[in-house]
C-alpha cells in the first residue's frame, strides 16, 4: 500500500513527529494535492494542543495544517477545472455537500447540507502537515504562478478570515481598527491599506509597533494606555478583532463611530460580556461573528494580492523545526505567520 509521510501529535501538548499514513482510494470530486508549504495557524495549535475536545483526532494522532500551497498530481473523475500540475491553494475547509443554496453560490463554507462544512484538519481528518493532502476540487483554489508560494499559505485561512469581515464591513476610505498584530491583523493591516482604508492597530504591547508601522499602520494604540484609547474614540467604523482571549470590550465599543461594526475572527471559546444598553444601542452598532470564506471570494483574495503585488508578513521554516514553530505561538512570539516548507 502506498504511504505518505505527515507529522503527527499522539497526545495533547505532544511533539509532532513524522508517521506513515497511507495513500486514500480518491473520490471522483476530489484532488490529490503534493504539499510545497503549510502556514501555521494558532487553530493548528489549539487542535495538538487538545482544547478543542473532540475537534481533535486523540486517541488517534492528530495532523494539523490548513494553510497549504501545493500542487495537483491526481484529481478525481468528477473533476473538470484543475488539472496535474497546477498550483493550488487549501485552507480550513475540504469539504462540503457540493449542493446546497449556499455551495450553489460557492460560499460553501456556510453549507446546511448534511456534511456542513468539513474542516480539512479537524473531527480526525489528517491535514496539511504532511506530504500530501485530500481535497474536494472545490476546495483546491487555484493560484497564481507570478506570486512568490511562499506568501500564499497564510492567505488560505489567516488571510481569507480577516478578508472576509474587511470587505463585508467596510467600506474603501473607512477607518478600520485590527485588534492584534499578529499573523492575522498583519494581514488586515495590508488588505484594508490596499482598500483604501485608514488603520488604527490595537496592541497589549507596544514591542508590535515597528513591525505594524512596516506593514502600514496610519496609528499605533497600546491598550493599556487609557489616554491613547481615550484619544481614538467614536473613530472606528469597522473593528476586526483577531485574538483568542477576550478582555473587557467596553474600550473597543468606546472606538466605534456612529453604526460602526464589530466582528469577532478569533477562535474565542469564552462567552463574552456584551452591553447592550448604552452605546450598543445609542450608536447603532452591530457585533458580528466571521469565520472563513468560500471559493467565490478566496479567489478574489488571490486576485487582489496579485494585482496589488502584496507580500503577507510570514517567516519560512523547515518543515523539521514545526516544534520550535508552535512553542514560539505558545510563548506569543511569533511576529507574522510562519510557514513550514518542504
Amino acid at each position: 500500500m502506498a504511504t505518505y509521510k505527515a507529522y503527527a501529535a499522539t497526545e495533547a501538548k505532544g511533539k509532532c513527529e513524522i508517521i506513515e499514513l497511507p495513500v486514500p482510494e480518491l473520490k471522483p470530486e476530489e484532488v490529490e494535492v503534493d504539499v510545497m508549504m503549510c502556514g501555521i495557524c494558532h487553530s493548528d495549535l489549539s487542535l495538538v494542543d487538545g482544547e478543542w475536545g473532540p475537534f481533535s483526532a486523540y486517541p488517534n494522532p492528530q495532523v494539523s495544517g490548513h494553510e497549504v500551497v501545493g500542487t495537483v498530481v491526481k484529481v478525481g473523475s468528477a473533476v473538470s477545472d484543475l488539472k496535474p500540475g497546477m498550483r493550488v491553494g487549501v485552507g480550513w475547509q475540504c469539504a462540503s455537500c457540493l449542493s446546497c443554496e449556499y455551495c450553489n453560490i460557492e460560499e460553501g463554507e456556510c453549507c446546511v447540507g448534511a456534511c456542513g462544512c468539513v474542516p480539512t484538519c479537524a473531527g480526525g481528518n489528517k491535514g496539511g502537515f504532511a506530504e500530501k493532502v485530500f481535497v474536494q476540487g472545490k476546495y483546491a483554489i487555484p493560484l497564481p504562478e507570478a506570486v512568490d508560494p511562499e506568501f500564499l499559505g497564510p492567505l488560505m485561512c489567516g488571510g481569507i478570515t480577516i478578508y472576509k469581515p474587511l470587505v463585508t464591513y467596510s467600506k474603501p476610505g473607512d477607518t478600520v481598527g485590527i485588534v492584534g498584530m499578529g499573523g492575522i491583523g498583519g494581514m488586515g493591516v495590508m488588505f484594508a491599506k490596499a482598500r483604501g482604508c485608514k488603520v488604527i492597530a490595537f496592541s497589549t504591547s507596544s514591542r508590535k509597533e515597528a513591525q505594524a508601522k512596516e506593514w502600514g499602520v496610519d496609528q499605533f494604540v497600546v491598550t493599556s494606555d487609557a489616554e491613547a484609547m481615550k484619544a481614538v474614540e467614536n473613530t472606528c467604523n469597522c473593528i476586526l478583532y483577531t485574538p483568542n482571549v477576550l478582555p473587557d470590550l467596553n474600550p473597543f465599543i468606546a472606538c466605534l463611530a456612529m453604526k460602526g461594526k464589530m466582528a469577532f475572527v478569533g477562535a474565542i471559546t469564552q462567552p463574552p460580556a456584551l452591553p447592550i444598553f448604552g452605546p450598543p444601542i445609542m450608536k447603532d452598532l452591530v457585533f458580528a461573528g466571521s469565520h472563513i470564506g468560500g471559493p467565490k471570494l478566496m479567489k478574489e483574495m488571490v486576485d487582489v494580492v496579485a494585482s496589488k503585488g502584496l507580500k503577507l508578513p510570514c517567516s519560512i521554516h523547515p518543515f523539521s523545526e514545526i516544534n520550535e514553530c508552535l512553542d514560539k505561538m505558545r510563548a506569543n512570539k511569533a511576529d507574522g505567520r510562519m510557514v513550514l516548507k518542504w
